[in-house]
């Protein structure tokens, strides 16, 4: 697991709303201190490097209460930057110049470099005597993803 130093501050300039900033460093590089052996050709006399960049997030987000509401609703929004962690093989430049070509080339192809990537998330949240509902989504170029989530106070 890499090392993650965070800071982050919340303002609420009124009951009803809430601002949010979040900053991560992730020593994603943790993950690629050691050498790796070549994936896929065991015979090859030189291991495959393997490499990740540190990287920064940024998150920021708001909420809005409609405390005035018997059972209080809330909206959220928000959107963060999430740097390029993809393990990747660094320097790709001569992967058909050695006997093992073959296998450089297809280490080279499935652990290639990404692009840093945004994040844009919707919620909203209920909250009841003795139970609260929660569901966000979070929307970027590579994936969607979708959550539901409940409390159940006793």
């Amino acid at each position: 697991m890499p090392h993650v130093i965070s800071a982050g501050l919340a303002f609420r300039p009124s009951d009803a709303w809430l601002m949010t900033l979040d900053v991560n460093r992730v020593q994603y590089s943790e993950l690629t201190d050691s050498n790796s052996p070549d994936l896929f050709d065991f015979s090859a006399t030189e291991p495959t490097v393997l490499v990740v960049d540190d990287g920064t997030e940024v998150r920021f987000g708001v909420e809005y209460a409609f405390l005035n509401m018997q059972r209080p609703l809330f909206l959220r929004a928000g959107a963060w930057r999430d740097p390029d962690h993809r393990i990747r093989i660094d320097d790709t430049s001569d992967c058909l110049s050695t006997n093992q070509g073959f296998f450089n080339c297809l280490d080279a192809t499935l652990f290639a470099q990404g692009d840093d990537e945004w994040h844009y998330s919707l919620g909203l949240g209920w909250a009841f005597e003795k139970f609260q509902i929660d569901a966000a989504a979070d929307f970027s170029e590579l994936v969607d993803t979708y959550s539901v989530s409940g409390v159940l106070r006793f």
